[in-house]
């Protein structure tokens, strides 16, 4: 019985991750051929002046080292929900980084 609701939530979890994949990719302006994983998503977004807004703050990525340490695909469902709450919401955005003039 235990392991159904594992494999839900790893359904769950890849569909958040394929919703937030396309969400930065058409955010971004990026190519198709882009590999869009939890992991380089602030990176990614930070070298091309981008940020995700809106983000639940209990869905923020650990970063540690300027890495980012965990996976939504070991996350609590609850987590999961919250975060494909906002995705189909559409309070998660990607935006422009206006450039600090000095």
């Amino acid at each position: 019985m235990e392991s159904l609701p594992r494999r839900t939530d790893g359904v769950l979890a890849d569909n958040v991750l394929l919703k937030l994949q396309h969400l930065v990719l058409r955010g971004a302006y990026l190519p198709y051929t882009e590999e869009i994983t939890w992991s380089n998503v602030p990176l990614l977004l930070a070298e091309r002046a981008f940020y995700l807004s809106g983000l639940p703050a209990v869905c923020q990525p650990v970063v540690q080292d300027d890495k980012v340490q965990d996976d939504p695909r070991s996350w609590p469902l609850e987590k999961l929900q919250t975060l494909d709450k906002a995705l189909n919401e559409g309070s998660v955005k990607v935006l422009f980084r206006e450039p600090i003039c000095m």
